[in-house]
């Protein structure tokens, strides 16, 4: 069990400077000044107090991320003049793009305030966006950023885990002040929190017969989703992009399970798909398209893609 309530809790130092940074004025002085530095790596880490974050994505779309002050991503994007900071992070979510335009239905699990979720729908008018989260905090700030940019009636937001079994879970009180965790492991415990419901992706989706896109972010635990969506993705053979750590659980049932099933994996880099023969997360490139497509498949889908796209760098 993963006890969050002591990793979650600001050092006394570190609440005295998220105090004076969360005075505008102070807040403004330090971010302008810095903002010319990008070699400053770690100045991404300072909250922004503005009210939203714009992200390009293609042509004339975009979306805005609310609350870069807490929102790592609209953070992220601010201190990066509207992109990524990462290219491998910007190459996942633009090949997550891609992929979604001939699906039915995509799968956010670990959506936090709902980058991938918004984007999509965003460039695809059809498909319709289901995210799931189990941090209070994130789920509310994934709601607003939903209604902000107008798409609640394509993205829906449901404060729920998904895992191999159904269970009840106690998420910690995060702090007002402060980044928002990205995530949190399905086995956090807390004496002091929310209660959250985990269910599985084959109870929750029942819609045979359509093509999905699954995002999974889930700190760790990829193969309790994998393992509570076994019939989902057997039959339906969706994509899937994940982000796999250094300390990711059940990599070899993952890779055994999906291989059985068809599916190839390729590392996203900041330059291009590897394609391995296993899931060997290493720790800069932690996201991985698995897919029952070959890579001649994925890349006429990304040139295809590219003609209205100069972003993609594939």
């Amino acid at each position: 069990m993963t006890n969050y309530s002591k990793i979650i809790r600001p050092t006394f130092v570190k609440q005295l400077a998220l105090e004076a940074l969360n005075i505008r004025l102070v807040n403004a002085l330090v971010t302008q000044s810095l903002r010319p530095f990008r070699q400053l790596g770690w100045r991404s880490r300072i909250p922004v107090k503005r009210a939203f974050s714009k992200l390009p994505l293609q042509r004339d779309l975009s979306i805005e991320m609310l609350d870069p002050s807490r929102c790592v991503i609209a953070r992220e994007i601010w201190w990066h003049n509207g992109y990524l900071s990462s290219k491998a992070d910007q190459n996942t979510l633009n090949l997550a793009i891609s992929l979604a335009q001939d699906v039915d239905y995509f799968l956010d699990i670990g959506s936090y305030t709902g980058l991938f979720s918004l984007s999509i729908a965003k460039c695809n008018r059809q498909v319709k966006c289901l995210a799931y989260d189990i941090v209070p905090e994130n789920f509310s700030l994934c709601f607003r950023n939903i209604i902000h940019n107008n798409l609640a009636h394509q993205v829906s937001i449901s404060f729920k885990g998904i895992g191999s079994s159904k269970s009840l879970i106690t998420v910690p009180r995060i702090p007002r002040k402060g980044s928002l965790p990205s995530s949190i492991a399905i086995d956090s415990h807390s004496c002091d929190g929310t209660v959250v419901e985990i269910d599985t992706l084959d109870s929750l989706i029942k819609f045979s017969g359509l093509k999905f896109l699954i995002k999974i972010d889930v700190e760790g635990f990829e193969d309790s989703v994998i393992r509570g969506g076994a019939s989902l993705i057997s039959e339906c053979k969706p994509d899937i992009i994940c982000e796999f750590l250094t300390r990711s659980k059940g990599l070899r049932y993952i890779g055994n399970f999906l291989k059985d099933n068809g599916y190839n994996f390729f590392r996203i880099s900041n330059k291009t798909l590897v394609q391995s023969e296993n899931i060997e997360p290493i720790k800069s490139e932690r996201d991985w398209l698995l897919t029952t497509k070959n890579i001649e498949d994925v890349q006429t889908i990304l040139d295809s893609f590219q003609e209205k796209n100069t972003y993609l760098n594939f």
